[in-house]
């Protein structure tokens, strides 16, 4: 700084002036000129690098910063500051810049939390040990707490989320983004209860309006409560009309009820999202309504392959109103998809952008493309068949000995009510060989046949043991729909507030599946029935029917 002039000194104080007012922007044009005459001044490059930060230059403030960073190669603020700025930025080089601040000191407590905030988003189950970390030397920060518990829940871990995010409450109590965060651990819990709590809190105490009424949506309708759901949601999309979950979460509210008109417009903002957005971009064509159309239709898959196994029941109906189907699905399930009821052919989503079709749309936008009367929908034979081979090698393997296959499906995150603990089906042991339908690890001491099928996620061994089995006990997951588009007795588990498709109510049918029978789990005063109680219904339906 002493090779800078009085002229010099005076852009330099005039640039401090400008921060000082929180005017950052102003700041810029003044160390730009000092620069010029002191390029090589450290003080300078971290000052203006920091300016235009906060004037929201990221991507420009990565030069000056990375000029510091290489005349200060043992400075850890100096390789902070450069972290920092292509974080802002966006740009790929976050984590090594980040990891780069690390390796100088390990102990760097905002580089250890922006490597977290940052994996938090990405591979959360990586964002953990910084976090740990950074919360270790400085256990009386609550930001570091609440970073922490958002990557514990990302995780899947929301128990361990809860007492982080607790413990940042315990010392911020107004901290409302940690009480948002602790709202959806506790929905993740099933404790929609305590979650409404902490939800209406974060709403109270300034967290976005949006995001809060959405939350509160989703723990009203998890409680039983549409109308409650149904005006959180509509209280979302009036603070931000493009709120794209709040639109989808109404959509869902009104498709409960059997009002597939009232959720159309809302349902069909989903491609708005970014994920959704660029899948249909795959496919250039005008998007179908349902219309008569003599050219060549492309339903796309989307959501989760439940929903591709489910919804592919339509394409017959919709295969009558075209010239040619055709359905797109990632490459994995191309095989297992070739034979369905309705498809011309079947191609992967790769395959899908070298077509020229007359329109496309959604698997999902089926039913309101064809009008779908919610209240009475139509019977349709199986529309999935296994591949012959296939199965009768999986017959061989599994020969009978004595006791009948039963096919078990369990959900692998805890999440929306299918918090099945696999050892719960082990009840089932009594009426039936168990035989594990998926590529899960369990603990080998359970009573449940766990053959290597499916690594790769294509399900054509389990498409093959299904038939084999005399039922499947699943939870609302692909294999349920697998079970049902292959016309297959299923035990269906549901909680106690079910997804939209499954309409509530206390039948013990559904329409979507004749072979299905289904078994919700009771709520008491907000106090969900056991599981295994749950179970034990199932072992006697099974006995019943065996």
């Amino acid at each position: 700084m002493s090779r800078l002039g009085s002229k010099h000194r005076a852009l330099l104080a005039a640039a401090e002036a400008a921060l000082d007012r929180g005017e950052p922007g102003a700041a810029v044009a003044p160390l730009r000129q000092a620069l010029r005459a002191a390029p090589a001044d450290q003080m300078l490059l971290a000052a203006l690098g920091q300016a235009l930060i906060a004037s929201g230059q990221a991507a420009a403030a990565v030069e000056p910063l990375a000029r510091w960073a290489a005349a200060a190669p043992r400075n850890p603020d100096a390789a902070f500051g450069l972290a920092v700025a292509y974080q802002q930025a966006g740009a790929s080089e976050t984590e090594a810049a980040y990891r780069a601040v690390l390796a100088l000191d390990r102990t760097y407590v905002p580089a250890l939390t922006n490597l977290g905030v940052w994996l938090s988003d990405r591979r959360p189950a990586e964002a953990l040990e910084p976090l740990r970390l950074a919360l270790r030397l400085r256990p009386g920060e609550a930001e570091i707490a609440y970073n922490l518990g958002r990557a514990e829940r990302l995780a899947g871990d929301p128990a361990a989320a809860v007492v982080s995010l607790e413990r940042a409450l315990s010392r911020a109590p107004r901290l409302a983004a940690a009480r948002h965060q602790l709202a959806l651990a506790r929905l993740d819990m099933g404790e929609p209860a305590a979650a409404l709590a902490a939800a209406e809190a974060a709403r109270a105490d300034g967290h976005p309006a949006a995001a809060a009424w959405i939350t509160i949506g989703v723990c009203r309708r998890a409680l039983g409560d549409p109308a409650g759901a149904e005006a959180a949601f509509r209280a979302a999309l009036a603070v931000e009309p493009d709120a794209i979950d709040a639109a989808i979460g109404l959509a869902g509210c009104r498709l409960t009820q059997g009002d597939r008109e009232g959720a159309a417009p809302f349902y069909a903002r989903r491609w708005q999202r970014p994920d959704f957005a660029r899948l249909r971009a795959r496919v250039a064509a005008p998007t179908w309504d349902g219309s008569p159309l003599d050219g060549m239709l492309v339903v796309l898959a989307e959501q989760g392959l439940g929903d591709l196994f489910h919804m592919t029941r339509l394409l017959a109906a919709a295969r009558a109103r075209v010239g040619q189907l055709v359905l797109a699905v990632p490459n994995r399930l191309v095989a297992l998809m070739r034979g369905v009821a309705g498809a011309d052919a079947v191609v992967s989503e790769a395959e899908a952008t070298t077509l020229s079709p007359a329109a496309a749309c959604g698997v999902m936008d089926l039913p309101f493309c064809l009008a779908l009367n919610l209240a009475e929908i139509p019977a349709v034979p199986p529309w999935l068949q296994p591949e012959p081979a296939r199965q009768e090698a999986w017959r061989q393997r599994l020969a009978p000995e004595g006791q009948p296959l039963i096919g078990i499906a369990f959900a692998t995150a805890l999440k929306g009510g299918k918090d099945v603990p696999v050892a719960a089906f082990a009840a089932l042991a009594r009426v039936g060989r168990l035989i594990l339908l998926g590529p899960e690890r369990i603990d080998p001491a359970l009573p449940i046949l766990t053959p290597s099928l499916d690594a790769d996620g294509a399900f054509l061994d389990t498409a093959a043991i299904i038939p084999l089995c005399r039922a499947v006990v699943s939870v609302d997951t692909a294999v349920a729909h697998l079970a049902g588009a292959l016309g297959h007795p299923t035990a269906l588990l549901l909680p106690p507030v079910p997804e939209w498709r499954w309409f509530g109510g206390d039948t013990p049918t559904t329409p979507w599946y004749p072979a299905h029978r289904v078994f919700r789990r009771a709520s008491t005063a907000g106090q969900a029935e056991p599981w295994e109680a749950v179970i034990e219904r199932v072992a006697a339906w099974l006995g019943d029917t065996g």
